[in-house]
């Protein structure tokens, strides 16, 4: 059932409140109560526990990454000192890799910017790729493997994402800031 009332303010023009005050069936809420308390699937609680063992075996090399929660999902951030822009490592489990991100939210000014610098980021990176959707943009590297969840290979992997999260940050930061002074 739908109450609609007629508002105004001040002089404006008189506008339609429409108000929900019953549902004739729970089948909305029960959808939204399912999407919240559904629990995780079998590939989010591998990722879980890959990013469970990244996270230790970064804290046993490196104090100074400061790392987040792990969760069950495909991706993992780090900060890179600027929220213009993070550092994201994924997991692809379809295609099997392992892929190390710049992500930078909304900015497509410091995707122009680092584009500028493509051969400088070729020499630091070596083989990489751009992309570019309405809202997101950066480059990213990817690691090609057999099996993502192969637990005897996963001190290899987090090598690998330990490895390439600091180079990024490495690379990019004083870009960044570079970015961010000429701004």
């Amino acid at each position: 059932m739908i109450k609609i009332e007629v508002w105004q303010i001040g002089d404006s023009k008189p506008a339609p409140r429409f108000e929900v005050v019953g549902i004739k069936n729970d089948w909305a809420a029960s959808l939204k109560k399912s999407a919240v308390n559904d629990e995780p699937n079998a590939r989010q609680l591998m990722c879980l526990g890959f990013w469970e063992q990244l996270c230790s075996y970064i804290r046993a090399k490196d104090r100074t990454i400061k790392l987040q929660s792990p969760k069950p999902r495909r991706y993992f951030d780090f900060t890179i000192g600027d929220s213009i822009a993070h550092v994201v490592l994924f997991i692809g489990t379809r295609k099997s890799t392992f892929t190390c991100e710049l992500y930078i939210n909304r900015d497509k000014q410091l995707l122009a910017f680092l584009k500028e610098r493509e051969e400088t980021l070729h020499r630091e990176f070596g083989p990489f790729e751009w992309f570019e959707a309405n809202v997101a943009s950066g480059l990213f590297i990817d690691y090609q493997v057999e099996n993502v969840f192969d637990t005897s290979k996963y001190d290899e992997y987090s090598e690998w994402c330990y490895q390439n999260v600091l180079l990024f940050k490495k690379v990019l930061t004083p870009l960044i800031k570079e970015f961010r002074q000429l701004a």
